[in-house]
């Protein structure tokens, strides 16, 4: 709550859910400097953007954060199932591009056939997250400008 009582917009908050390291900001620009990501275990997990199932050294930043913050949102949407849950290779369909579905039997609604505008605004956050493109992914900040505009419209 705000002082004096009043009611104010939840607090959001947004940590590491990849890999953590410090990050540098160019002098110039303030923008995050790329690191450099070269992976010996193409494994990964359903988390990890596609980006680290490349089998070359690639420029990544704090973007690869906000993916796997678009596979935390499934988890919240879908009711605590993985992303690609229905996918026999989830590597094969992130290297593709491949954004998790929410089912559709969780799209439908309450009885009355009415779903909460929350959970279509977070949909489409996390498939914003989820781009294939590191360039097309929000960064941390523009992730927390969306869900507080998104909460706006649906409070």
């Amino acid at each position: 709550e705000e002082e004096g009582g009043g009611g104010g917009l939840p607090l959001l908050q947004i940590n590491d859910f990849n890999q953590g390291r410090f990050l540098t900001r160019s002098l110039l620009t303030n923008v995050t400097c790329p690191f450099r990501s070269c992976s010996k275990n193409h494994r990964g997990n359903r988390y990890h953007t596609p980006e680290r199932f490349s089998p070359t050294c690639v420029d990544q930043d704090e973007r690869i954060d906000t993916f796997a913050l678009g596979g935390v949102f499934f988890f919240l949407l879908t009711d605590g199932l993985d992303p690609y849950v229905d996918k026999r290779n989830y590597a094969d369909a992130i290297k593709r591009g491949e954004i998790p579905n929410v089912p559709r039997s969780l799209q439908d609604g309450d009885d009355n056939g009415k779903r909460h505008p929350a959970y279509a605004a977070l949909e489409e956050v996390m498939e914003r997250c989820m781009a294939f493109k590191l360039e097309d992914r929000p960064s941390s900040l523009e992730v927390v400008r969306m869900l507080e505009e998104r909460l706006e419209r649906v409070a």
